[in-house]
């Protein structure tokens, strides 16, 4: 076909996702009330959302608390903790925003008790992917003793 064009890919993720496939255990909320618990494998992760495939079907999903079983070169469990929300689920695959994660190297049993695994990833404990803006950052220089917002 002459005259077109392949147009590029539009990438519309500003944080690049990386094919990682790990086991991890997941808490799945709604509302207040927990939908589902169970585990799965990921399929991608960034530094802000990761896509994850379970074998158990879930209907209604907005709070996701995951622990990926991350390698480790010494003899100790290592786990990232992610906290976030569901952006998307489709069949099998349920996608979510990281909105707090973190490392431990204490080891989650296979049973998840659901108050220790929430205590483990309650976002107090956990680094923001997204820091909290500076309180200061709308005020750009004074001039002539009266501040400049931008």
């Amino acid at each position: 076909m002459r005259g077109l064009k392949a147009e590029p890919s539009q990438e519309r993720r500003s944080h690049p996702r990386y094919p990682v496939k790990l086991a991890i255990r997941f808490l799945i909320r709604a509302g207040r009330v927990t939908a589902i618990s169970g585990e799965g494998t990921s399929i991608n992760i960034s530094s802000t959302g990761m896509l994850f495939r379970t074998s158990k079907r879930v209907d209604d999903a907005e709070k996701v608390i995951a622990a990926i079983q991350w390698p480790s070169s010494e003899n100790k469990p290592l786990f990232l903790l992610c906290h976030g929300h569901v952006v998307w689920m489709k069949g099998s695959q349920i996608a979510m925003s990281i909105s707090h994660y973190g490392f431990i190297t204490e080891d989650i049993p296979d049973v998840i008790d659901e108050q220790k695994f929430e205590q483990l990833t309650h976002p107090h404990h956990l680094t923001p992917t997204r820091p909290k803006p500076d309180i200061y950052a709308g005020v750009r220089q004074w001039r002539k003793g009266v501040p400049q917002w931008k």
